[in-house]
């Protein structure tokens, strides 16, 4: 902005930003805009905050095709079939009014922001059980945790990064970690896995203190996705990069390659087995890097903003994946600016500020405490929104924050 430039191009200039920075940040795009002196375009997936702002969509497929072209509503509102088929990034509203239609739940428009769909969804009253979330019951364990930290602190030099932080993670939980940038999330998981060595007696993973677990040990127990997958690289092909762990554990030739064909298919990128990790997309090193922590079988996965650089298709098979392995037992730890997969996915939340724990509970009660969200500079999902907004006008909408859960209500409602 110091060069004073007639045309802003930003590529995905949130993707590495907490909600509330992210909501900055499109202000001062707002703020550009009004001043009518400026061409902004911008490459972005994050649509709920910045739609009011935009004039013109460009919808870009495979291999630099066009898909489309025209107004947010010419886009977004008569082309929804064709955008999800595609894996692309549509409004929330957008969203859960497709899949209503796709019910039988007729809206007279396509909302594309909050207060376009609370005029949309107002003449209804949700008979149906869309408020699970505020009807859960607390899990009370009974089992030793699988990870335990006790009073964690930690510094680079003098800066203090963790201060006296305490977590328990049980078997089968999905956990989401989540707060500002610089809260000290990524330190955490580091300290976990012992590639920041955590002082003794402070991290305990199946009752046993990390500093004294084998490395090769502690890699089959717990695997780690980076958040730059770029550090997790150390092979010239995709192939090589996949079958690396299975070839040193001593796997049997046919097994490896069984196994690398069916994770080259489940993750997208069989074309690329051949090419250097270094020349994908940001979008499929993210998926190689998850696929190559995968090839142990894990009980403990941590992510690192996994859906960081996805389309929309890539990140839902994703998470649907380890939705899956999280039923089959497994524990997922997830670090996300994303309030809709912690809403959507995320059983109990850790919220850190400044590197203390501040919140530790389960996911609806977080989105209730507005002082909490409000010190780690936390939002809600949009559609938990649309459902406060709502309640206002009728308490039965009260709770919800994802799209399964608006449909839940709303699918034995009988129209005139």
């Amino acid at each position: 902005m110091a060069f004073r430039p007639s045309v802003f191009i930003f590529d995905e200039p949130t993707a590495n930003l907490d909600p509330v920075g992210t909501l900055e940040f499109f202000k001062t795009v707002e703020s550009l805009k009004k001043t009518d002196e400026h061409t902004i375009i911008i490459i972005e997936h994050k649509l709920d905050e910045l739609i009011h702002l935009v004039d013109r969509v460009i919808v870009m497929g495979k291999e630099g095709v066009k898909l489309l072209e025209g107004t947010p509503y010419e886009v977004f509102g008569e082309n929804s079939d064709l955008l999800i088929k595609n894996g692309i990034w549509i409004p929330q509203t957008a969203l859960l009014a497709h899949k209503l239609v796709q019910n039988n739940i007729k809206l007279n428009n396509i909302p594309l922001s909050i207060d376009e769909a609370y005029n949309s969804f107002k003449k209804f009253k949700p008979l149906g059980n869309g408020l699970k979330r505020e009807n859960c019951t607390e899990l009370t364990h009974h089992s030793s945790p699988v990870l335990d930290i006790r009073d964690l602190s930690f510094a680079y030099d003098d800066k203090e990064v963790l201060k006296n932080l305490s977590l328990k993670v049980h078997k089968g939980d999905f956990l989401a970690i989540i707060g500002a940038n610089g809260a000290g999330k990524t330190t955490l998981a580091k300290n976990i896995v012992n590639i920041i060595h955590p002082p003794s007696g402070k991290v305990f993973v199946e009752g046993k203190d990390v500093l004294k677990i084998p490395t090769e040990e502690l890699c089959h127990k717990v695997g780690y996705v980076f958040q730059n997958p770029e550090h997790q690289f150390i092979k010239n092909t995709v192939e090589e990069q996949l079958t690396f762990g299975l070839q040193s554990r001593g796997f049997p030739s046919e097994k490896i390659v069984n196994w690398l064909d069916s994770t080259l298919e489940k993750f997208k990128i069989k074309q690329y087995a051949k090419s250097s990790p270094y020349m994908l997309s940001h979008g499929q090193k993210r998926l190689l890097s998850v696929a190559t922590m995968l090839t142990l079988g894990q009980d403990i996965l941590i992510l690192d903003e996994p859906t960081f650089g996805q389309d929309l298709k890539s990140s839902n098979e994703l998470l649907t994946f380890l939705k899956t392995l999280n039923e089959l037992g497994k524990t997922i730890i997830i670090i996300t600016h994303d309030m809709n997969i912690v809403a959507k996915h995320a059983q109990n939340v850790l919220v850190m500020a400044e590197g203390e724990a501040i919140f530790n509970g389960s996911t609806h009660k977080l989105f209730k405490n507005n002082s909490i969200l409000k010190k780690a500079r936390l939002t809600i999902p949009p559609l938990l929104q649309l459902s406060v907004n709502l309640s206002q006008y009728y308490e039965g909408w009260n709770g919800m924050a994802t799209v399964e859960e608006y449909v839940n209500a709303l699918k034995p409602l009988k129209q005139n």
